[in-house]
This record gives structure tokens, C-alpha cells and sequence, in this order.
């Protein structure tokens, strides 16, 4: 049944926002998985992809061997995060690994992550390890939604990564919005500067950014009332070339 729901949404967010906007709303979503719990980021990342929405290139390893291949094509350093539905917040159990330089701290940070998780969680069914290039540079953004009771999905965009948490910077709206109104939201920011470009570094393009925010607000539309959180936390901004770094999926119970 949940299932139905996301044509009747869809139907909903074309017909209620800007002219402007309708013309850029990505296609209906063929993806389906199971709409209950939290999803993996492997999961997710399917998600974002078939919605047209920029994610960092990633590979999932389930032996030392296939991590250190990822690692060795993806291009050093990379990233680890394991993967499973059971564990949405990854760094809380040490499923996290930044910085990566060589291919013999790939291979043993597999196996000893791997052995942290499910010291901590044996219950999580794992199904691998993401291997996932690093990114430097550029402004890092929280772009979330979630299910308020009263209002329904609610947009909050803000500066992402270890910042969301220890600045507090966010700006808010009730979904639909159009893509004027998420470039207002970012303006309204305290580190609307930083997009702009502070101190001699290069602005990010707004109106690539904006476009980008406005195709994940409507999918999170586009996937049901059930949805819970669709959030990306990093969205990393570099100028023109603007990506998901991670993503988070969650449904009501």
C-alpha cells in the first residue's frame, strides 16, 4: 500500500509549486525497496542516483581484497563506512574511516572495522564496506527533510558536515518550495558568505546548487507520506561541481 502513495505525492508536488519549477521535476522513481526501518547508505545511494541527484563515486567490498581493488581504481586516499540497514549513524559504533593512503591501511582497516562493528552490534546484518574517493575543498551543507506531524515534510538546509551540530546555522521551510525560495533559504544563512565566497576563494554556483536542493526536495515528495528523514549530510559545494558525500534514509514505524 505504501507504495501507491508515492503517485498521489507526486501528483501533489507537480501541481502545487512554481511553472518554472515543474519543468525541472525529475522523472517518477521506478526504485523500489521496502519502506520500513532505516536503509543503508548502499540503498540510499541507488535513491539518489535514479533521481538524477550527484553522489560521490563509491564501490561496495565485502573481502580485503575487493576493498583494496576499489581503493587502488578509486584513486587514494579514500574513505571506509560500513554498510548495513541497522546502523543509520555509522560513526557511533566505528564504522567510519577517513584519510586512507595506502592500500595496506585499506586492507587492514577492513578487517579491523569490521571487527569493531560487530563487537559492538553482532546482531547487524553487514553488508559490506563503502570504498568511496576523499574530497577536499568546497563548502560542505546539510540538506535534510523530515516528517513533522503537524506540517508534513520539512526542508532545513544549513552548513554541513562537523559544522551542523556546533553552529546551528539553518534556515527552514514546509515543503513544496521552488528554487527561488531554497536560494532565499540559503541566503538567510549566517555562512551565506561562504557561498558566495569569503576571503579570495570561489563562490559556489547558487543556481546549480539550488537545482540540485530542489530535485531533493522533490523526491523526498515523490517517495510518500511514510518517509521519515531523507537527509544529505555532507552535500559538498565546489564551485560548479556540487555532490552528495552521504546520505540517510528512514522510514515511520
Amino acid at each position: 500500500m505504501r507504495a501507491v502513495g508515492h503517485f498521489a505525492w507526486w501528483s501533489e508536488f507537480i501541481n502545487s509549486v512554481p511553472s518554472k519549477a515543474q519543468e525541472e521535476t525529475p522523472p517518477p522513481l521506478s526504485h523500489e525497496q521496502p519502506q520500513t526501518g532505516s536503509w543503508s547508505e548502499t540503498q540510499a545511494r541507488t535513491l539518489l542516483q535514479e533521481a538524477g541527484i550527484p553522489i560521490v563515486p563509491a564501490r561496495l567490498a565485502t573481502t580485503e581484497d575487493e576493498a583494496v581493488t576499489s581503493a587502488r581504481e578509486i584513486g587514494l586516499p579514500v574513505a571506509l563506512k560500513i554498510q548495513s540497514p541497522a546502523l543509520p549513524h555509522k560513526s557511533d559504533v566505528g564504522g567510519v574511516a577517513l584519510n586512507l593512503n595506502s592500500e595496506a591501511a585499506v586492507r587492514e582497516e577492513f578487517t579491523a572495522m569490521l571487527a569493531r562493528v560487530q563487537a559492538i552490534r553482532p546482531d547487524a546484518e553487514i553488508e559490506g564496506i563503502l570504498i568511496s574517493p576523499m574530497r577536499l575543498g568546497g563548502t560542505e551543507l546539510l540538506v535534510g527533510i523530515v516528517h513533522d506531524e503537524l506540517w508534513g515534510p520539512v526542508l532545513t538546509l544549513g552548513l554541513g558536515g562537523v559544522w551542523t551540530e556546533v553552529l546551528k546555522d539553518t534556515a527552514v521551510r514546509v515543503l513544496p518550495v521552488s528554487r527561488e525560495e531554497i536560494e532565499k533559504m540559503l541566503d538567510e544563512l549566517r555562512g551565506a558568505a561562504l557561498l558566495h565566497g569569503a576571503r579570495g576563494q570561489k563562490g559556489v554556483d547558487i543556481e546549480a546548487l539550488s537545482g540540485i536542493i530542489y530535485r531533493v526536495s522533490g523526491l523526498a515528495l515523490a517517495l510518500g507520506p511514510f518517509l521519515n528523514a531523507l537527509e544529505i549530510n555532507p552535500l559538498l559545494a565546489n564551485g560548479a561541481h556540487i555532490e552528495a558525500l552521504d546520505v540517510l534514509v528512514s522510514w515511520q514505524e
